[in-house]
């Protein structure tokens, strides 16, 4: 139970970082559509 307890702490953690890299790379991209879409309305 330990053992697994640790992995998903794990996970969520790598998970974490990938959405925050996710998320940097998406905020540093002045082309993201998701940018432009806000400007339109």
């Amino acid at each position: 139970m330990i053992d697994q307890n640790r992995s998903y702490e794990q996970e969520s953690v790598e998970r974490a970082l990938t959405c925050a890299n996710c998320c940097a790379e998406l905020m540093s991209d002045p082309n993201s559509s998701i940018y432009e879409e806000e400007d339109d309305g």
